[in-house]
């Protein structure tokens, strides 16, 4: 089961909420960034879906601790750009959509990370730009797209 998002309003308690994390989280006064837009999951699909069941796991085993992180990644369509839920495209080229309908997989990583072959995420939403180009989508990446 593909999880539909949903665009949040900007005046909303849940945009601020995520924009002031994202916020908070940027470490280099020298860089600028500005959130367009703020996507979340429906909690009830998500959790009915495999990824949902996996982190409801995960939350149980740990605690109901987890961590958060940024991963930058590029996008081939035009997704996100309008509407109020993101219709996925099909597209092989579109990373976006390909992490959205099917979580990360490390198969689809390639060589040129930092550190090699991996999926990168980080709790420091600046140190993206050192990773992507900013003008690219940031998913906001909880452990349960990492699992």
């Amino acid at each position: 089961m593909v999880v539909q998002m949903y665009r949040v309003s900007h005046g909303s308690l849940a945009y601020q909420r995520c924009e002031d994390q994202f916020l908070d989280n940027w470490e280099h006064p020298e860089k600028s960034a500005h959130v367009e837009d703020i996507y979340l999951v429906d909690e009830i699909d998500f959790g009915r879906s495999f990824r949902g069941t996996r982190f409801n796991t995960y939350m149980e085993q740990n605690g109901g601790e987890y961590v958060k992180g940024y991963h930058g990644t590029r996008r081939a369509c035009h997704v996100g750009e309008s509407g109020k839920s993101l219709i996925y495209c099909d597209n092989s080229e579109c990373n976006l959509c390909c992490i959205l309908r099917h979580s990360f997989d490390v198969k689809h990583a390639t060589d040129k990370g930092m550190f090699g072959r991996g999926i990168y995420a980080t709790p420091c939403s600046s140190n993206l730009q050192r990773l992507t180009c900013m003008r690219e989508i940031i998913i906001y990446a909880a452990t349960n797209t990492l699992c």
